[in-house]
C-alpha cells in the first residue's frame, strides 16, 4: 500500500498567530510530493487506501466531473454502460444498442415489392412487380379520379358477365340520372331509336303515364302538336259523334233574338248586365204588380183612424203611438226571471223587458245601469218628453243588502224616492221591489222617480 499524506508540521506552527519557518513548509510540500510519488505514493485504483478511483468519468465518487477531464483526451474502456449524453466527434468502433438519429444506409437492405431498399435512394415499382396483379398499368390508369365504390364497380363486372359492351358502357358517359332512374328502364324492350323519341321531351312520369296503354300512332299523337287546349277544354268533345263544323254548319245562322224564340229584346236582356242577385232574391219579384217603391211609398207610417178593436193576442214591435184613449181589458208584460244574485253593476236593457227578476239572494250592494240594450242606449230609444218605467225585484237573504247607486246609459243619476229618503237596507228573507220611473228631460238628461217596496 502507498503512503498517503502525513502531517509534518506537528508542532502545529503553521497556524494564524505563530511564526511560519521555511523548514515547516519545506516540510509539507516534501509530504504532499511523497504522497503523490508515482512509486510510493496512492495507486488510486479504488482499494482501500489507495485513495479513490480514477476513470474515465472522473472519480468513482463523482468528485470530478466530465469538464474536469481534459477535451483532447482519448477515452478508452472495454464498454461505456448507460446513457452517453451530449455530441460525439469521430468515428465510434463497435456495437450501438439503440436508436440512432439519424442514418444513410440501413444495415441490411430489405425487398420491397421484388426490389432491392437500402434507405440511400428511391426505388420504383411497376404493376408486374405487385403479387397477384395481372393488370398493365395503363388498365390501372383507368382508375385514375374514379369515385365509386367497391360495389360500383362490382355491378360493372355483373354487367360485363351478361354481356353489356364497352360501346354500350360508354353511353352512359355523363349521365346524370341516379340508380332508381335507371331502373326505371329495367325491362324495357324498346330500342336505342324508340328511347330517342322522348329526346327533348319535358313531360314528368306523370303525364307520359297518361299514355300508359295507348294504341294509337305517332301520327295519331302528333294531331296534339301545338293545341294550346287545356285539358278541361278537350274534353268537351268528349261524346262527339261527328264532324264538329258538320254539325255547326247545318244549325243555321243566327241573326236575331227571335231564331231563339226568345221575344224579350236586347235592351231588356240588357238589364240584366251587372246584376248580382241570385235566382233566390230575384224571385222575391215574382207576383208584384206594380211598382215596389211606389207602393212602399204609399205605405207611409202605419195609421189607425177612429174605433178600433184588437182581439186576441197581438204583438206590437218597435215603436208604436196611440192616441186618443184607449181601453184595455189586459195587459200582460214582458219579465225576464233570473236565478242571479244582485250584486255589483247589474245592466237592465229596457228593450229585453219590463220587468226584470233576480231569484238568488242578494250578495252585495249593488248598482242599477238602465239602457236600451247592449248595442242601443236608452238615450236612443227615448224622445224627450218621453218616460218609461221599469221595475227591478231583488231576493234578498238572512244578510239583505240595497240598491245603493242608479245609472242611465253608464252615467249616474240621483234618483228622487217616494217618501224623500233613499234606501240603506234591504228586507231581510223577502222580495225588495224596486219601481224606476224614468222621465227624458232633455238630451241624455233624465229625472228618475223611484220607489221601493218590500214584500216579505
Amino acid at each position: 500500500m502507498g503512503t498517503g499524506y502525513v502531517r509534518n508540521d506537528t508542532s502545529n506552527n503553521i497556524a494564524d498567530g505563530n511564526v511560519i519557518n521555511a523548514s515547516d513548509l519545506d516540510g509539507e510540500f516534501d509530504a504532499l510530493q511523497s504522497a503523490f510519488n508515482a512509486s510510493t505514493g496512492h495507486s488510486h485504483d479504488g482499494t482501500t487506501g489507495e485513495g479513490p478511483q480514477l476513470t474515465t468519468s472522473g472519480l468513482a465518487d463523482d468528485a470530478v466531473t466530465g469538464a474536469k477531464i481534459d477535451s483532447t483526451t482519448t477515452v478508452t474502456a472495454a464498454s461505456f454502460v448507460g446513457p452517453l449524453t451530449g455530441n460525439v466527434a469521430g468515428n465510434v468502433t463497435g456495437d450501438v444498442t439503440g436508436n440512432a438519429d439519424t442514418a444513410t444506409a440501413l444495415e441490411t437492405a430489405r425487398n420491397i415489392a421484388g426490389q432491392s431498399f437500402d434507405g440511400t435512394a428511391n426505388i420504383s415499382i411497376a404493376t408486374t412487380d405487385l403479387t397477384d396483379v395481372t393488370a398493365t398499368a395503363a388498365e390501372v390508369n383507368k382508375l385514375d379520379g374514379f369515385t365509386g365504390t367497391v360495389d360500383d364497380l362490382n355491378y360493372a363486372k355483373d354487367l360485363r358477365a351478361t354481356g353489356v359492351t364497352t360501346v354500350e358502357f360508354d353511353k352512359l358517359d355523363g349521365l346524370t340520372a341516379t340508380t332508381t332512374e335507371l331502373n326505371i328502364l329495367d325491362g324495357v324492350t324498346a330500342t336505342t331509336a324508340d328511347l330517342n323519341i322522348l329526346d327533348g321531351v319535358t313531360a314528368t312520369t306523370a303525364e307520359l303515364n297518361i299514355l300508359d296503354g295507348y294504341t294509337g300512332s305517332t301520327a295519331e299523337l302528333n294531331i296534339l302538336d301545338g293545341v294550346t287546349a287545356t285539358t278541361a277544354e278537350l274534353n268537351f268533345v268528349d261524346g262527339v259523334t261527328s264532324n264538329i263544323q258538320t254539325q255547326l254548319n247545318a244549325k243555321g245562322t243566327v241573326s236575331n233574338l227571335a231564331d231563339l224564340s226568345i221575344t224579350a229584346s236586347a235592351a231588356e236582356i240588357n238589364k240584366l248586365d251587372g246584376v248580382t242577385a241570385s235566382t233566390a232574391e230575384l224571385n222575391y219579384v215574382d207576383g208584384v204588380t206594380s211598382a215596389i217603391q211606389t207602393q212602399l211609398d204609399a205605405k207611409g207610417d202605419a195609421s189607425l183612424s177612429g174605433d178600433n178593436t184588437f182581439s186576441g193576442d197581438n204583438t206590437f214591435s218597435g215603436d208604436n203611438t196611440f192616441t186618443g184613449t184607449s181601453k184595455v181589458q189586459q195587459t200582460k208584460e214582458k219579465i225576464t226571471v233570473s236565478a242571479t244574485a244582485a250584486t255589483g253593476t247589474i245592466n237592465y236593457d229596457a228593450l229585453t223587458q219590463s220587468v226584470l227578476y233576480y231569484t238568488t239572494d242578494a250578495s252585495a250592494n249593488w248598482t242599477v245601469n238602465v239602457r236600451g240594450d247592449g248595442s242601443n242606449t236608452l238615450n236612443s230609444i227615448m224622445s224627450i218628453g218621453e218616460a218609461l218605467t221599469v221595475v227591478f225585484l231583488v231576493t234578498q237573504g238572512s244578510t239583505a243588502y240595497y240598491n245603493s247607486a242608479f245609472q242611465v246609459d253608464g252615467s249616474s243619476v240621483t234618483p228622487k224616492y217616494q217618501g224623500g229618503s233613499a234606501p240603506t237596507e234591504g228586507t231581510a228573507s223577502g222580495i225588495d221591489a224596486y219601481t224606476y220611473n224614468i222621465i227624458k228631460t232633455a238630451d241624455a238628461t233624465f229625472t228618475v222617480l223611484a220607489s221601493l217596496v218590500d214584500f216579505s
